[in-house]
């Protein structure tokens, strides 16, 4: 019985120092920890892989043990100078995200061992991105396909390097760069289209401001002719058998009269004619009225006072503005006519 102890204490002692081995990859135990992945050679051979973590036993002295990181793997590639498909020199700089899926395929290709295979992830990656990013312009690489961009070159590398017991999880872009001479004439253009634009909002911008002031100024007219034809005291120029922009051709003395009245009211009684002004500023009195309004309209009643001989012709001058309806003297329009006379300007 006093055996028993000893044998238990003298096991425990063998199993510890069997495990002590193990964990310094001697002796005939396998440790497997839960970040790694092994796999076991005899004679050089592969004959199992343990994946899971966990003790495992093998025949010393003869087999051979090579562990593999079971964790995401990371690598920061070289900057790789690309030229996008808008003719564009950029350098782009990214880093690789993968990991070992597969012991015996990864010692199958890469027996020497990681370095190999990340040399070899770099030149399947750098071909991809060159392809990819080279397909696509300046502002797609910067902005709108930088996410697809960087799937499309994951998958891609994947396919690839299908069958080499590795999986790359991601494909990340993380800067960037123009060369320094590139960069100055993007600025140049960015430059130059901001200016256009500029100049394009400045002329949308003039060109509303103009048919907003047009169509305010269409609705004032529209108000003042509203306003006008309600007046009471404008009530002969707007009356029934009142005619609006009536042309009107004729000779007098020789010379040629053209030109339109504003409004013509023509009664068994009288003629009246009304010229429209829209000064901001109306005279006060009919003396103080700009003479080429009166001679107008003088020479318009010298020519309907031939077709209406037998009836009297009133002129007027409606300031809009005001609004005032200015009645032009007879002498004040035989004065004007009379100028014109002697002076013989054509009309």
């Amino acid at each position: 019985m006093r055996r028993l102890p000893l044998l238990l204490v003298l096991g425990l002692a063998l199993f510890a120092s069997l495990v002590w081995l193990a964990d310094r990859g001697l002796g005939p135990l396998i440790i497997t920890r839960v970040d790694e992945q092994k796999l076991v050679l005899l004679f050089g051979r592969p004959v199992s892989v343990l994946t899971e973590p966990g003790l495992w036993v093998r025949v010393p002295l003869l087999s051979d043990v090579r562990t593999f990181d079971k964790r995401l793997l990371y690598f920061n590639a070289e900057p790789l100078p690309i030229q996008t498909r808008d003719e564009e020199r950029i350098v782009v700089d990214n880093y690789v995200v993968w990991r070992i899926t597969d012991p015996l395929q990864y010692f199958q290709s890469f027996p020497t061992g990681r370095e190999p295979a990340e040399a070899q992830i770099d030149r399947v990656v750098r071909a991809r991105v060159r392809q990819v990013v080279g397909q696509k312009t300046l502002a797609e690489v910067l902005t709108t396909a930088r996410v697809p961009i960087m799937r499309e070159i994951t998958e891609a590398t994947n396919q690839e390097l299908g069958g080499a017991g590795i999986v790359v999880d991601d494909v990340r872009i993380n800067r960037t760069e123009l060369p320094a001479g590139t960069e100055e004439n993007v600025y140049a253009r960015m430059r130059a289209e901001r200016q256009r634009l500029s100049r394009q909002l400045r002329a949308q911008g003039e060109e509303e401001g103009r048919r907003i002031r047009a169509e305010a100024e269409r609705e004032a007219l529209a108000a003042q002719v509203l306003a006008l034809i309600s007046e009471p005291r404008f009530s002969a120029v707007f009356t029934a058998g009142s005619r609006a922009e009536v042309p009107i051709v004729g000779r007098l003395e020789g010379r040629l009269v053209s030109g339109q009245i504003d409004r013509l009211v023509v009664t068994p009684a009288e003629i009246l004619i009304v010229d429209y002004k829209t000064n901001h500023a109306p005279p006060a009195t009919q003396e103080q009225a700009p003479q080429g309004y009166v001679r107008q309209l003088a020479l318009y009643r010298a020519v309907l006072g031939k077709l209406y001989p037998q009836r009297p012709v009133r002129t007027a001058l409606l300031w809009t503005e005001t609004p005032d309806l200015m009645e032009i003297s007879t002498s004040a329009l035989d004065a004007a006519l009379a100028s014109l006379s002697s002076r013989r300007e054509p009309a």
